[in-house]
């Protein structure tokens, strides 16, 4: 595994989380 496939799963994991985060927020508001 090469780093560029580290990177591009720590992205896919961080847009996730803000993503999840977001939803969250939103709906106990």
């Amino acid at each position: 595994m090469e780093w560029r496939d580290l990177v591009m799963m720590a992205e896919g994991i961080n847009d996730g989380f803000i993503y999840n985060i977001s939803h969250v927020g939103s709906r106990e508001s």
